[in-house]
Formats: structure tokens, sequence, C-alpha cells
């Protein structure tokens, strides 16, 4: 009997492993973005470059990785326009100096992603 639960424990730990990790492209939306000039994202600083972003539409996170590291995260909604946007946008406001990562807009697609501040 103890064999049998410890065997179910395992199991259900590997199914929560699996799931934890599975990257569900309906769940999750990539993009690649280069910033052009320093940007601040939450509290963090993000140094211009090349940037794989991703938003989680079940947390409404956005994440930004540099390589496999992530660097910054940001709470974001997306919003569904009524045509595809031309091409990959960077949208900012500067405040007090500082330039400010309000949204992003996706090229090819309708979907805007503004950042909650």
């Amino acid at each position: 009997m103890k064999a049998k639960a410890t065997f179910l424990a395992v199991i259900a730990l590997s199914l929560l492993t699996i799931g934890a990790f599975a990257d569900d492209n309906d769940k999750i939306l990539k993009e690649h973005f280069e910033f052009s000039r320093d940007v601040l994202v939450g509290n963090t600083l993000v140094k211009k470059g090349h940037y794989q972003v991703k938003y989680n539409k079940v947390t409404s996170t956005v994440f930004i990785f540099d390589g496999s590291k992530p660097v910054a995260s940001a709470k974001a909604t997306m919003t569904m326009r009524d045509k595809d946007f031309d091409k990959d946008e960077i949208l900012v406001s500067e405040t007090a100096g500082a330039v400010v990562l309000t949204g992003l807009r996706l090229g090819g697609q309708k979907e805007e992603l503004m950042l909650i501040t």
C-alpha cells in the first residue's frame, strides 16, 4: 500500500513538472526586438540591444530575455487591433529624464502589448 502511494506521488509530481516546462504556443507570445536605447522596464534598466520578448497570456506578464537569461519583466495587457501592424514598434515615454517602456507592437500581427505601470 505504501509503495502504491509513493508511486502515485511520483507520477503526479512528474506530470506537474512536465506542465511547468511546457511552452504552449497558445499561451506564450514571442517576438524579437531591438532596443535602440536604454529603457526602464518596471524598476529594471534594460540596456540597448537585441532581446527576445515573451508574453505569457495566462499570467499577463511580459518577460525580456537576453539569450536564455531573463533580464526584466512587467505586467501587461494585450489588445487586438483591427489590422496588422506594418512593423515591430517599441512604445516609450520619457519621465524625469528616464525612458520608460510603455508598450510593444508586433509587426505582421494585430497584437499590441501595453505595460501596466
